[in-house]
């Protein structure tokens, strides 16, 4: 009896601890509802993984040396998502590409952002490069999609060589893609949005038809008020397709706590 309570506590135990992903996997393909049961934090991904239809990328360990380690185990996750159910069920896909040694990112980012072609239900896509090479291969970092109507890129900084590069990227790879965000959350230098919009422009030409309509820049500004509590100041540039080229259509301040 001792052995068997010994033996039962040790298999909950290592259920409990089981990787997010490999939950998530277990039970989307082979329909092992019954982990839900073991605890919340399981309860919690069964429930994510059926009915959210989304796939984050893995937090960055608090050790930074386990980087590498935690891009390497999310690749080999990733490498068997598609053809599955799963796969084929993801809608939305958030997948952090900030992962350097250096000022040179993880050859894995690139190789991880092969997953997004392989989504037959995606609709929306968050990249999180924070910044872009010269030297980079953007169009493998950035993806392609044939279904995906929403691209969100998260970057701090990128050259302006770089900026044409990544606008025949998005409009060449994303050919259903209606609205483009450029989110920079702003302790930055900054990107200049009139230069990338300039680009986006020079770009179209080339394209024979494109569905994007809107781009959406969205710079973020923190400040603390004297009660010491933290607020984001959010700062929009809306710019519309009108007569074959994207203009200023509007631009306002949002606040709200950061």
């Amino acid at each position: 009896m001792i052995a068997q309570k010994h033996n039962n506590k040790h298999s909950k135990t290592t259920l409990a601890t089981l990787p997010k992903e490999l939950i998530m996997k277990l039970v989307d393909e082979y329909r092992c509802l019954e982990l839900g049961l073991v605890n919340r934090r399981l309860r919690s991904i069964a429930i994510d993984s059926l009915l959210t239809h989304r796939l984050y990328s893995p937090k960055a360990p608090r050790d930074r040396s386990n980087t590498l380690s935690a891009v390497q185990s999310y690749l080999r996750f990733v490498q068997v998502v598609p053809n599955t159910i799963f796969g084929d069920s993801i809608e939305s896909l958030f997948l952090n590409l900030n992962h350097f040694t250096g000022n040179v990112r993880f050859e894995e980012c690139g190789e991880i952002s092969e997953l997004i072609k392989t989504l037959p239900a995606l609709k929306s896509v968050k990249i999180t490069l924070e910044k872009v090479n010269q030297e980079e291969n953007l169009a493998k970092l950035v993806g392609s999609s044939k279904c995906a109507k929403e691209l969100t890129i998260e970057i701090n900084d990128i050259f302006d060589d770089v900026a044409d590069v990544f606008a025949q990227c998005i409009l060449k790879l994303y050919p259903s893609l209606e609205v483009l965000t450029i989110h920079r959350p702003a302790d930055a230098p900054g990107l200049a949005q009139d230069n990338l919009i300039e680009s986006m422009n020079r770009a179209l030409p080339d394209i024979q038809k494109t569905s994007l309509k809107k781009i959406v820049i969205l710079n973020d500004f923190g400040t603390s008020n004297e009660m010491k509590i933290k607020e984001t100041h959010h700062y929009l540039h809306i710019y519309k397709l009108s007569d074959g080229a994207f203009h200023r259509y509007q631009h306002f301040w949002m606040h709200g706590p950061g």
